[in-house]
């Protein structure tokens, strides 16, 4: 079957292009590396999305998300920022059915994620991502490669793609409370490989006779991704074990009464030692935040609250569920207020997600104070305040944070 004939793609002017591709390459993409930027930034100035309706595609969609933090007046307002480029992806339409599938349409429904995710049908994320899922397990990219040949650009950007649909099957499956469409035990590919992108083989400052070498003493940019996704596998573990919809019988045989709290105390440690392994220049630090630090540790904070959540109800003395997330919404909403101080704009919208479970923790927390365990301060509903001021001023231009 042949790709179904479609109308021409609209593109923004050419000037608006560039300056949008290369805000999504400064901001949204490096902290989910899913595009290489110097092959990415040639293939637009070469025109290729005029010819190329897959690529094209990408580009538009590259522009959309750009269009959420861009200043251009020529960009829509509020709401309709990025929706007239948007709306004109049709992953299905563009797939050629006799092939199995390529890079373009892997980074298409990657991108569809990330813009739909800022939409009020953000619950349509998790269908978008699991089809992307689906695709790449099809061209075997969750399997790792059993072969001598030679790494290339295309297999590091296929691995890029994959992991990048990963993370965000993890955020859509837990945001929408349905199955991830890919667990960590069901593939082994590697890691994307610590080699930022102008060090690719074949780039002016790549070292042709040691490819895929990053020059010694400059630190990857890319380790705060791979740190991220090392993150989101303890998560994944907790999504299939603390959070299955039905446990096996074979669980009780194999396990204890308490085989919840075992878990959760098991992805305490996983999550300590990653916080242990951090490197110094991703560590927080609240008088000079960056971007990449704020994202790693929200995200932590929230990953230590979806962990523990479960057991809120039940927890005790000797395993406060109630302290630890209150303790971690606290930490999150302090790494929010200071990125929202320096940045004020987001680059990914699990930052969202991040304020919403803050805040609710506190809300909860404060309202329960009387329970065991359970102890607010005043400065936790200042938190809460400052939480929803920060979703409000992103309302305008993510639709999802006025439904949170």
């Amino acid at each position: 079957m042949s790709p179904v004939l479609a109308s021409p793609l609209l593109f923004p002017p050419s000037d608006l292009i560039y300056s949008l591709v290369n805000l999504f390459l400064d901001t949204t993409n490096t902290h989910l590396c899913l595009l290489h930027g110097p092959s990415f930034r040639r293939d637009v100035s070469n025109g290729i999305h005029y010819t190329s309706r897959p690529f094209g595609s990408v580009v538009l969609a590259v522009c959309a998300i750009a269009s959420r933090i861009s200043n251009d007046p020529r960009v829509a307002d509020r709401h309709q920022v990025g929706w007239e480029w948007f709306k004109q992806l049709r992953p299905l339409d563009s797939f050629d059915y006799a092939s199995s599938g390529c890079l373009w349409d892997l980074q298409l429904f990657a991108l569809m994620v990330l813009y739909m995710y800022g939409l009020s049908i953000a619950d349509k994320c998790w269908l978008f991502a699991g089809m992307g899922i689906r695709l790449a397990q099809h061209m075997r990219i969750h399997r790792k490669r059993r072969t001598n040949k030679p790494w290339t650009p295309l297999d590091e950007s296929l691995t890029r793609a994959w992991w990048a649909l990963v993370t965000l099957d993890s955020y859509a499956s837990s945001l929408s409370g349905r199955m991830r469409s890919a667990n960590s035990d069901e593939f082994d590919t590697e890691f994307p490989a610590l080699v930022d992108d102008e060090y690719w083989p074949g780039e002016f400052m790549a070292d042709p006779n040691q490819p895929w070498t990053q020059p010694a003493g400059v630190v990857p940019k890319i380790t705060a991704w791979v740190l991220h996704l090392k993150l989101l596998e303890i998560y994944g573990f907790a999504q299939k074990t603390i959070y299955s919809v039905r446990r096996s019988e074979y669980w009780d045989a194999l396990s204890t009464a308490e085989w919840g709290h075992n878990v959760a105390v098991e992805l305490d440690s996983a999550l300590n030692n990653w916080v242990d392994a951090i490197p110094d220049h991703l560590r927080w630090n609240p008088h000079q935040p960056s971007e990449a630090s704020a994202v790693l540790y929200s995200t932590y904070y929230w990953v230590q609250i979806q962990i523990h959540r479960p057991f809120i109800i039940n927890a005790d003395r000797s395993f406060s569920s109630i302290a630890i997330c209150t303790n971690a919404a606290r930490s999150c909403a302090h790494v929010l207020q200071a990125h929202h101080a320096a940045f004020h704009d987001i680059t990914l919208s699990n930052m969202l997600a991040a304020m919403l479970s803050s805040a609710i923790v506190l809300l909860l927390n404060a309202a329960n104070s009387h329970y065991d365990g359970a102890v607010s301060t005043p400065r936790d509903l200042e938190d809460v305040y400052k939480l929803m001021e920060m979703l409000h001023c992103h309302e305008e231009k993510w639709q999802v944070a006025g439904r949170y």
